[in-house]
């Protein structure tokens, strides 16, 4: 039996006209449009035009079925050679198929323009969908490993432990200075609308992770008090937007990245 290539789940059913095309039908006849036009619909394709079959589908008896398709043939329905249709019953048909194959080609190119190029762009706090892990490297036979430990450059002798942990906490002490903006002026006196911000900041962060929400107000209090300083308006639509994000699950690892991110694209 012929398959349907796109499947129709919906088809333009207007009631109305239904109740015109039936009024002059009996029950049963009445009955058997209805099934042989749902059929069509289902399929994708009119029946074979073989009494036993159609008989079938309509949900009468084969004596019964001569009398019933000559009623079915005034009210419009054509038995070709191989087929048994109506008109009206395959335009609907036609018309879903069109439909379905419109909105699936639609679909199709928005979702190609959407990711045709998403491998390429690097994720971004957590919001872009992850890159795959990358093959470790793997050194070719023969060629002797790297021996483990930090090595001092162009020279075979290795650092010590009491070394590799100082050059490790000086490294961090770096980092961490790097993260606090330094200002030569006396500090300013933190006004209730700043407190107020930065307690709504780790209240909305605390929706997405309490731990993150701590560390982000010991790690960057002082970055979001001076941009709330800077722009009061932006830095509430900033933390307006991150709240939404998170309640609809659009933040994936890091909040605060996410909110660092949406300050640089804001205007």
């Amino acid at each position: 039996m012929k398959t349907l290539p796109n499947p129709v789940f919906f088809v333009s059913y207007e009631p109305r006209r239904a109740i015109v095309r039936t009024a002059n039908m009996t029950r049963l006849t009445e009955l058997a449009h209805r099934r042989l036009c749902d059929w069509i619909w289902a399929e994708g394709h009119a029946p074979v035009n073989d009494a036993r079959t159609l008989a079938s589908i309509a949900r009468c008896w084969p004596e019964a079925w001569k009398e019933m398709r000559a009623e079915l043939a005034r009210n419009g329905w054509v038995g070709a050679r191989h087929i048994f249709f109506h008109p009206e019953t395959m335009a609907v048909l036609q018309q879903a198929k069109t439909a379905y194959s419109v909105a699936s080609r639609c679909g199709k190119a928005g979702a190609k323009q959407r990711w045709s190029n998403g491998a390429k762009r690097a994720p971004r706090d957590g919001l872009s969908p992850i890159a795959p892990p990358k093959t470790p490297h793997r050194p070719p036979k023969g060629t002797p490993k790297a021996p483990p430990g930090p090595l001092i450059a162009n020279n075979d002798k290795r650092l010590t432990n009491k070394e590799s942990r100082l050059k490790n906490k000086d490294s961090l002490s770096v980092k961490m200075a790097e993260r606090l903006t330094f200002s030569s002026s006396p500090p300013e006196k933190a006004s209730g609308e700043e407190n107020h911000f930065l307690a709504t900041l780790a209240q909305t962060v605390s929706a997405f992770s309490p731990k993150q929400s701590s560390h982000e107000l010991a790690n960057w209090g002082g970055w979001w008090r001076l941009r709330f300083r800077e722009d009061p308006g932006k830095a509430r639509r900033v933390l307006a937007e991150l709240g939404s994000m998170i309640r609809e699950k659009r933040v994936r690892t890091n909040a605060g990245a996410a909110a660092k991110d949406l300050w640089e694209r804001f205007a």
